[in-house]
């Protein structure tokens, strides 16, 4: 409930404490697994749904799927912060991503007065992502990949973090 009201410290507080309890515990495990998904930790994410499924939790296949892949696809991202974002990137997308960053941060008051929400004034940064195809942003998203090129898709927001195709990777760019 707390990932779902963008609670995420939180729900990170929670997890870990269930974590430190029961350590072993395949459910603290995977708990603690979904909160680092959604705060964009990725590596220990993967660390943790592994343990999870290696100690018989069941119905986590799906989440394990879509954790790994999203670890696969941001594994060479570089990533540029700011006060209320951090956005990650491969390559070229530097222009994007620094164009990104200034936008965001112009209208991150704006919009979260419109909305009746700024969740990085509670400590955790908003996660934007940048994929350079749109097979990494169907990884990320678990959108398929005909889903996005036949709807149009170019941006998802989802898991606590935007996560959009890279301009160079678009018709028109």
């Amino acid at each position: 409930r707390l990932l779902e009201a963008w609670q995420l410290e939180e729900a990170l507080a929670i997890a870990q404490d269930f974590l430190h309890e029961a350590p072993e515990d395949p459910v603290a495990q995977a708990l603690a697994a979904r909160v680092q998904f959604h705060r964009g930790e990725y590596a220990s994410s993967v660390s943790l749904i592994r343990a999870a499924s290696a100690s018989g939790h069941p119905n986590i296949a799906a989440l394990r799927a879509q954790i790994e892949t999203t670890a696969e696809f941001t594994l060479g991202f570089e990533v540029i912060e700011s006060p209320h974002f951090k956005i990650g990137y491969v390559g070229k997308d530097v222009i994007v991503a620094t164009y990104l960053q200034d936008v965001l941060e112009r209208d991150y008051g704006r919009i979260g007065d419109a909305l009746g929400l700024r969740p990085a004034e509670q400590g955790e940064k908003i996660a934007v992502e940048l994929y350079p195809n749109a097979r990494g942003l169907a990884a990320a998203t678990g959108l398929t990949v005909s889903e996005i090129e036949t709807s149009g898709t170019i941006a998802v927001a989802k898991f606590h973090r935007l996560m959009l195709t890279s301009p160079l990777a678009t018709a028109n760019g």
